[in-house]
């Protein structure tokens, strides 16, 4: 088997012990990205939750799945890093579960209203199904999750 082939079913693995194994431990996957570089596989899981993602949870998670991929024969000789965070700030904001938290910080945020593509900063307020409001100003405007391009907490000092 040649070696991209044999590294697309490792790949394919790997993708299933990350998404099992948050959805196990509680963590919202949010994204992962499996590199081959130099015969070597570099996975980046981004994770996070309704409290926020502590060093404690990174450390967990990493132990967690690290033991899920040592005890898996098909990796037993793989050279591998594996890096486990939290999305960060530059990072959009993908799922509804990552909103809650986020009531009363300031967004930057991108949407679609037809064929126009909005951008505005506000304040979240409120968290309602697939529905978010923010506060532009004196009024308020809803959006709902599937209109959202991109949605980021701005950093307030």
């Amino acid at each position: 088997m040649g070696d991209f082939c044999y590294m697309s079913i490792l790949k394919d693995k790997i993708s299933s012990i990350i998404e099992n194994t948050c959805s196990k431990s509680g963590f919202l996957l949010i994204d992962f990205v499996v590199q081959h570089i130099n015969r070597k596989m570099y996975i980046e899981i981004y994770i996070d939750n309704e409290k926020g993602i502590t060093l404690d949870d990174c450390s967990s998670l990493s132990r967690l799945l690290k033991s899920e991929i040592e005890s898996d024969e098909d990796f037993v000789s793989l050279d591998y890093k594996l890096e486990v965070s939290s999305p960060g700030t530059k990072r959009s904001l993908k799922f509804i579960q990552q909103y809650p938290k986020h009531i009363n910080r300031q967004f930057e945020v991108h949407y679609q209203n037809n064929d126009e593509l909005i951008k505005f900063k506000g304040k979240l307020v409120k968290v309602n199904e697939d529905n978010l409001t923010f506060e532009l100003a004196q009024e308020n405007i809803v959006i709902n999750i599937k209109e959202i391009k991109t949605a980021k907490v701005l950093i307030s000092i």
